[in-house]
């Protein structure tokens, strides 16, 4: 952003007037007036630099990189819909066969039951052929016990060749009647295991029966996954479409931005040397009017009110004696110090001296009193410091202001306690004495 004039209304594009924003706000009388002299400044949009036109590039080729990266995502969603599918295809399939594998027990039940009708039918008709026997046998037996009571009343009549045949012929009844009861004895053991046959039969079929249910149940549940899971990767590939197509619409977006930053930039080549030349005389201006600012703030002293002192002296370096504050101030000055305080009318001087140290004082008078200093700071003043070369500028200048007027500050300071002679003290000397290598 650069500085532009409003009052070029000749060759200022019609969309400035959008763009603008409202001028800084100054709060200085001095700038208020030379703003008001001058022409106003406001600032504009430049055309892209290299670096802006870079990080749009590197913006563009990350679209691209996610654009690619979505359509891998998508063929993968497509890849794993397509397994999915084939899982439950097989799951079908399985449970088809399940479902044909029950089918066949049901049949082989069905003939299982025929085979049991069928022994039963066979039981009873072998029971009833028993019965058959049995009634033969009775009857054989009633005919034998008739003939032998008939032969037994008429065996005068008869001759003994009639009487051995019936009892022949009641032997033979006995024995068909023996034959008979053991037919129908056999017939009801293949009976009794028809039954058993029958209710194995219905044991075997009852567990397929179960089997081919768990069967089916197993091949429905398996169906039922594999449409969900076709379900959710239908809606991911949905999800990445449209984040695709969103992407695509914010490339163009960008693109577009892109193009009218372009078409800005090109209208605003024409103005550039105007705005360029503008910006330096602000700049030129605001250049002189800091210098002017530093220079008056670095001459200009600030009271700082009243502060305690000792025999240590927080100020040290003793200049004279003077009739009023700005005699002091102009000593001070012109031999490099930029802290003094007024002590009865006692001029001391300092570097960036802590005249803190002991705490505020309570007297008003601007000479000075009594351990009380009347403190004045320049412009250039950091408190605590100790900034070494400056203290060995202004032992320069105390040097150059003449060896009386040295060896009279440094009387005076001897006699009020401060040891001048004193190398490299640290603040901790007897009586709170300090030299100059200590501010």
């Amino acid at each position: 952003m650069k500085w532009s004039s409003l009052d070029d209304t000749e060759n200022k594009p019609q969309f400035w007037d959008s763009l603008m924003p409202k001028p800084p706000t100054e709060t200085s009388t001095a700038k208020k007036d030379q703003a008001s002299a001058g022409p106003k400044y406001v600032f504009v949009p430049l055309k892209p630099s290299a670096a802006e036109r870079k990080a749009t590039q590197d913006a563009k080729d990350a679209l691209e990189a996610r654009l690619n990266t979505l359509g891998d995502e998508f063929t993968q969603a497509i890849t794993i819909a397509t397994v999915a599918k084939r899982e439950a295809d097989a799951a079908g399939r399985i449970s088809l066969q399940a479902l044909s594998q029950s089918k066949a027990a049901k049949e082989a039940s069905d003939a299982a039951g025929q085979i049991s009708l069928q022994a039963l039918a066979n039981s009873n008709a072998a029971l009833r052929v028993s019965d058959q026997a049995n009634q033969a046998a009775q009857q054989a037996n009633t005919a034998a016990q008739a003939a032998k009571a008939t032969a037994d009343a008429t065996k005068s009549a008869f001759d003994i060749q009639t009487a051995n045949l019936a009892a022949s012929q009641a032997a033979a009844a006995t024995a068909a009647a023996a034959q008979a009861a053991q037919q129908a004895a056999a017939l009801k053991a293949l009976s009794d295991k028809a039954a058993m046959d029958k209710l194995t039969a219905d044991a075997a079929l009852a567990a397929l029966a179960a089997k081919a249910d768990q069967a089916v149940a197993d091949a429905s549940a398996a169906r039922t996954k594999a449409d969900q899971t076709v379900a959710e990767a239908q809606s991911a590939a949905q999800a990445q479409a449209q984040a695709a197509i969103a992407s695509s619409q914010a490339a163009a977006a960008t693109q577009a931005a892109l193009d009218r930053a372009a078409a800005q930039a090109a209208a605003q080549a024409a103005a550039q040397a105007t705005i360029d030349r503008a910006a330096q005389q602000a700049a030129a201006q605001a250049a002189a009017l800091a210098a002017q600012q530093a220079a008056a703030a670095a001459n200009t002293w600030t009271p700082k009110g009243h502060w305690k002192d000792n025999a240590g002296r927080v100020i040290p370096q003793l200049l004279g004696f003077e009739t009023s504050v700005q005699m002091c101030k102009d000593r001070a000055q012109e031999r490099g110090y930029n802290v003094i305080g007024l002590q009865s009318g006692r001029c001391f001087a300092g570097i960036d001296s802590d005249y803190e140290f002991l705490g505020p004082g309570t007297g008003t008078d601007e000479l000075g009193s009594g351990f009380e200093n009347n403190v004045f700071t320049l412009g250039t003043y950091t408190k605590g410091s100790r900034n070494q070369a400056a203290q060995d500028a202004a032992r320069a200048a105390q040097d150059a202001a003449g060896a009386a007027a040295a060896q009279q500050a440094a009387d005076a300071l001897v006699s009020f306690g401060y040891n001048y002679s004193m190398p490299n003290g640290n603040g901790g000397e007897p009586s709170g004495n300090y030299n100059l290598d200590n501010y």
